[in-house]
């Protein structure tokens, strides 16, 4: 699976400390553009890293002209970062790892449920695939949240339902 990432999803992985244990795992590979690197300032060293290494690949806006990205954010009211994950993702059939509640709701109803994903899902899915535990997904996801990630408030049998 080709995962495109969001800001809000990058930094609420980077502050649960599973930045890297995501970008290992062997379920997907992740991209990210310009933009949304560009808005990911305070993760910036964590992100050159995984750029670095490969676990983390750059996508080019050259497909995408300027007035179409205008109309982009004109017509959906969002911001540049979400607004660049709809153009690529008109253009590939990639996933969407975003946490913006706004930004879902037009992703989903452009492209459908199963193009879009975020933060809890891609725990959940770690923690189906074995690459973590369920003790330390549900850790990180409550340090996502203590560091001021929008997510759903959970406990850890709620976020357990998730898994079935």
């Amino acid at each position: 699976m080709n995962i495109i990432y969001d800001s809000g999803s990058l930094i609420n992985l980077a502050n649960g400390h599973v930045l890297h244990a995501i970008f290992n795992s062997s379920h997907h590979n992740a991209f990210i553009g310009p933009l949304v690197y560009d808005e990911c300032v305070s993760i910036a060293p964590e992100l050159k890293e995984l750029l670095d290494s490969g676990e983390l690949s750059l996508l080019a806006d050259a497909s995408l002209t300027p007035t179409e990205f205008s109309d982009l954010l004109q017509r959906h009211g969002l911001g540049v970062g979400e607004t660049e994950c709809i153009a690529f993702l008109s253009r590939t059939d990639f996933v969407v790892s975003c946490d913006d509640a706004a930004a879902r709701k037009v992703l989903m109803s452009l492209y459908g449920a199963d193009r879009v994903t975020g933060t809890l899902g891609l725990l959940i899915l770690a923690v189906g695939k074995h690459e973590i535990s369920l003790e330390a997904a549900f850790a990180s996801y409550q340090q996502m949240r203590a560091a001021g990630g929008y997510l759903p408030a959970l406990s850890l049998e709620g976020f357990t339902a998730l898994l079935s």
